[in-house]
């Protein structure tokens, strides 16, 4: 006697799927994640660099000035700057590239460091503050016509001297 070819009994068993699938998932949001941070931290190097392309020619300043500034400064002044998408923040981030371009190694990198750590409010209060107090140039010439980054770089020795 024959037997039938009955359809094999097929169980699922439900966690299992769902525990093959989910890694899919799971990849392809952390991937989307990614990329909009990506696309965003993108659009706000667009707009920093676009406020500093303005300055550049203010200053004189050319591209290859920016050839000359060491990879160590660009890759934290591109790390920080790109997560800024304030307007007033970004405007100091051109700054001080700016800066860096006419003078190389004149803005630390605690300087950046403090600048990534200030809100947009505490930023331009300090510049406000800063730009009423007289400095001192070089020659010792009193100036009231100070870069940005030189009230961040007072900060920055003020720090050091209190955590001294």
């Amino acid at each position: 006697m024959n037997t039938p070819n009955l359809p094999l009994k097929v169980t699922v068993d439900v966690n299992k799927l769902i525990d093959q699938i989910q890694p899919i998932f799971k990849n392809d949001l952390t991937k989307m994640i990614s990329d909009y941070f990506s696309t965003k931290r993108m659009e706000n190097l667009v707009k920093i660099l676009s406020k500093a392309s303005e300055r550049m020619k203010t200053f004189g300043v050319s591209s290859a000035d920016l050839d000359n500034i060491s990879t160590k400064f660009k890759i934290n002044w591109y790390t920080l700057a790109s997560q800024v998408d304030d307007d007033s923040i970004q405007e100091f981030w051109a700054k001080l590239l700016v800066q860096e371009c006419l003078e190389n190694s004149s803005v630390s990198l605690r300087t950046l460091d403090l600048l990534h750590k200030l809100t947009s409010t505490e930023a331009i209060i300090l510049d406000n503050y800063f730009s009423e107090i007289l400095f001192y140039d070089d020659n010792g010439r009193e100036t009231k016509n100070i870069f940005f980054h030189k009230w961040l770089v007072y900060l920055v020795k003020m720090m050091n001297i209190i955590l001294i």
